[in-house]
C-alpha cells in the first residue's frame, strides 16, 4: 500500500506568456508548467510538482534538493528562500 505525504505551504509562482504558450514558473522549486491557456498551464503546473515530489520523496532526496534550492529549517518548518534572492 502507497503512502500519502501530506505538505502544506505557499509557493510563489510567476506566470507569463511565450508566444502562445502560458508559463507558471516556480522559482522556489525551479518548476515550470505550460500551456496554450492559463488552465492548461496550471494543470501543467500540477503535474510537475506532483511528480517532482513523488520522487524526490520515494528517493529520499527531498531534503537535500531543498536545501540546493536555498530553504532552510526553521523547528519543523522548511522555509523557502526570500523571493527577492530567487531573481538575482
Amino acid at each position: 500500500m502507497e503512502k500519502i505525504a501530506r505538505i502544506k505551504g505557499t509557493l510563489s509562482i510567476i506566470q507569463f506568456k511565450e508566444g502562445k504558450n502560458t508559463i507558471l514558473f516556480c522559482p522556489a522549486l525551479e518548476l515550470t508548467g505550460y500551456g496554450a491557456n492559463e488552465v492548461d498551464a496550471k494543470l501543467s503546473f500540477e503535474v510537475t510538482l506532483k511528480e517532482f515530489l513523488r520522487y524526490t520523496i520515494q528517493k529520499k532526496t527531498l531534503n537535500k534538493e531543498l536545501e540546493r534550492l536555498g530553504w532552510t529549517r526553521k523547528g519543523k518548518k522548511i522555509i523557502q528562500p526570500d523571493f527577492s534572492d530567487l531573481l538575482l
